[in-house]
């Protein structure tokens, strides 16, 4: 088994990589820090056609067949998209006094 990396690679280099079987059989080269995730994703169906570790510039992620793509974010980043996109206005106040206007924590 490969070591486990102590850090990123560089963008574009395959240092940390590990050959995996996708679909029918045809091998990719992946992040090592993701190819967990990746292996999970293939096995439950949901079909991996690409993915990226981040290099520690970006959060990973792994596009699927279907053009939906998984993002991992640490509990900061997820609070803070939260905070970002989820606001509702839709809801009435009087009937939903104890929620305030974000569905964030």
């Amino acid at each position: 088994m490969m070591p486990k990396p102590e850090n990123c690679c560089d963008c574009g280099t395959y240092e940390h990589s590990v050959p995996m079987c996708i679909g029918r059989c045809k091998v990719v080269e992946v992040d090592y820090c993701i190819s967990r995730l990746v292996g999970a994703l293939e096995a439950s169906g949901l079909r991996p056609v690409a993915s990226c570790c981040g290099h520690g510039k970006m959060p990973p992620s792994v596009l699927l067949e279907d053009d939906m793509e998984v993002v991992l974010l640490t509990r900061e980043q997820a609070d803070e998209t939260v905070k970002r996109y989820c606001t509702r206005t839709d809801l009435p106040q009087e009937e939903f006094p104890d929620l305030d206007s974000s569905c964030g924590p």
